[in-house]
């Protein structure tokens, strides 16, 4: 038999972490050799981010978005699709449109709203992930960084080859106090890095790999600010 296409449905699932990453490099051995089409169903994103030539991203039984991995990850459709990809997962802020550019209970960031296709009073939800929030000291890794926010470390996790670094404002602070947090902003550094929790830091993001999206449509907005 030549069959024109393979479905694979969640093949590896049930083999333990080390095995499961012999095998992805075994599968697309066997596609190279194969030539043909699979079709190959997971809810791992190391899987679907390695594995494929394009990706298909479903929620509920709906089409999200169909682009190469890459794209997928650099430049979501929807709200969706930008929460979903990527581990861990992008940070969203919800506020909205001011004649100044953007404004929140958490942050503000200054652009010419017309500039984006946004308009003065829209809800916009900002997404930016963790790989391109930095240190103010190490800044200059920016493509184009922002001005810097004030932050207060609130939890370390070391990974061994980065660390996993959970911010959070004044206004965080007061918040989760009273039992409702939600602004908190997720970085990653090196390990060389040294920080303690409590430790007041500045921080900036990459205005290159800012998006926004419209919060109650959920659609991007744009990719990237001016």
């Amino acid at each position: 038999r030549e069959p024109e296409v393979f479905l694979m449905d969640e093949p590896l699932a049930n083999l333990d972490a080390e095995l499961r990453v012999h095998m992805r490099t075994q599968l697309q051995r066997l596609h190279r050799e194969l030539d043909t089409t699979i079709i190959y169903v997971t809810h791992d994103q190391a899987q679907a981010m390695t594995m494929s030539d394009r990706i298909a991203v479903i929620d509920s039984g709906e089409l999200q978005q169909v682009d190469p991995p890459l794209t997928c990850y650099n430049e979501p459709d929807n709200l969706f699709v930008a929460g979903f990809i990527g581990s861990p997962a992008m940070n969203f802020v919800e506020g909205e449109i001011t004649e100044d550019g953007f404004t929140s209970t958490y942050m503000d960031l200054e652009f010419d709203p017309a500039s984006q296709g946004v308009e003065r009073g829209q809800a916009v939800t900002l997404g930016v992930r963790p790989e391109d929030v930095y240190l103010e000291r190490n800044s200059e890794q920016a493509a184009v960084p922002t001005g810097t926010y004030d932050r207060i470390v609130d939890v370390l996790e070391p990974m061994g080859d980065e660390m996993f670094i959970y911010l959070l404002s004044d206004e965080d602070v007061e918040a989760s106090a009273e039992g409702r947090g939600e602004g908190q902003t997720l970085m990653s550094v090196g390990p060389e890095e040294v920080l303690g929790e409590g430790e007041n830091v500045e921080v900036v993001f990459d205005r290159d790999k800012i998006h926004l999206f419209d919060t109650e449509a959920g659609r991007a907005i744009v990719h990237g600010l001016e």
